[in-house]
Parts: structure tokens; C-alpha cells; sequence
């Protein structure tokens, strides 16, 4: 019998496993950016994604999540013309395995869930200056980017040669069935101990 629960539960936990989370993002940069994924807020990471073409191209990129531990976007944005500068961007998740610190598998650029540093990865971090939803002036509407995502910069605005580190934090979400496992594990050692 205890043979039989304690199978019961590696069979579930088994059968959980399922393919690797992916990370969706679309956005741009006044002027230029690179995305990255990391699994250390102070750590670079690998790049996915890089605004080639500079402003005003819109750039899409994926790239498999470090599965059962934190993940970090980090994305690095800088001015070269002296300019208006802003970055803006939509982020989704390709299943619940994982979330956003909103709880949820979609974030848009806001000043509630996306760090800001001038000075590098996790060190410093500031509160981004929201320049106001996609369709502001003088940036307009960015197609591919949800109508609530807004515009972020810091108060280094038009100035070139300054590089902005945006981070957003991804956690994993526990399985239901892997607390099915313990709880069967668990009831499995209680019989036997009897």
C-alpha cells in the first residue's frame, strides 16, 4: 500500500513536466536597445533580442526561461542622437509555469514592475519617469505594443551616451502536482511509520 502511494506520487510528479516557458517580448528604444535573460539581477545575461535597425524599429524576440528558479529581462537602452529618449514594451509568458511580480503571464512597461538603473545591473536602482501611454508625443503609437504600456526613461532625458538598465523580476510558479507529490509523500511515510 505505501508502495503504491509513494509510486502514485512520482508517477504525478513525472507527469508534470512539460517544455520550457518562453519569454515574448515586443518593443523599442529612442534611440537603441539589447534584451537580455538572466538568472542573477546582476548578472547581464544572454542576449535575445537587440534593436538593430535603432529608432523607430519595433523588435520581437523569444528565449526558454531557466526552468524552477528566478529569471531577470534586463534591457539596456541608450540615446545616441540627444534627443527625445524612451523605451517601451510589451512582455508575455507562453504559459502559467511562470509569472510576472503582477501575478499574471503579461506586463507592459510601467513604473510599478520594471526597475531602473543608470549605473548597471541591480546596483542603484530608481524609479522610472513615465512619460505617458503608447501614443504620447513625440513618439506616437508603437504597433505591437499593448495601447497601456507606457513610456519609461529616467531624468537623464536627451542625453547621449547614458545607459539605462530596465529589469523585470519572473518567478516560477509552484506546480499544483508538486505539492500533490509531497502531500502524497508525506501521507505515504505517516502509513508506513504505523
Amino acid at each position: 500500500m505505501n508502495t503504491r502511494v509513494f509510486g502514485l506520487g512520482i508517477a504525478v510528479g513525472v507527469s508534470t513536466i512539460a517544455s520550457a516557458t518562453n519569454l515574448n517580448f515586443t518593443g523599442t528604444c529612442d534611440d537603441a536597445f539589447a534584451a537580455y535573460i538572466s538568472t542573477n539581477d546582476s548578472v547581464q545575461g544572454t542576449q535575445f533580442v537587440t534593436d538593430d535597425n535603432w529608432w523607430p524599429s519595433v523588435e520581437t524576440g523569444s528565449t526558454a526561461l531557466t526552468p524552477n528558479v528566478t529569471n531577470y529581462l534586463h534591457v539596456m537602452g541608450w540615446d545616441i542622437y540627444g534627443a527625445s529618449s524612451a523605451m517601451i514594451a510589451s512582455l508575455s509568458l507562453s504559459d502559467a509555469g511562470f509569472q510576472f511580480d503582477n501575478g499574471g503571464q503579461t506586463l507592459d512597461t510601467d513604473t510599478v514592475y520594471w526597475g531602473l538603473s543608470t549605473t548597471g545591473w541591480g546596483i542603484n536602482d530608481l524609479i522610472p519617469t513615465d512619460y505617458g501611454p503608447n501614443g504620447t508625443g513625440p513618439w506616437g503609437s508603437i504597433s505591437g505594443v499593448s495601447a497601456s504600456a507606457r513610456f519609461l526613461w529616467s531624468a537623464t532625458y536627451g542625453v547621449p551616451g547614458v545607459y539605462h538598465h530596465f529589469s523585470v523580476r519572473i518567478t516560477p510558479v509552484p506546480e499544483v502536482a508538486s505539492w500533490m507529490v509531497l502531500g502524497l509523500f508525506a501521507v505515504g511515510l505517516r502509513r508506513r511509520r504505523r
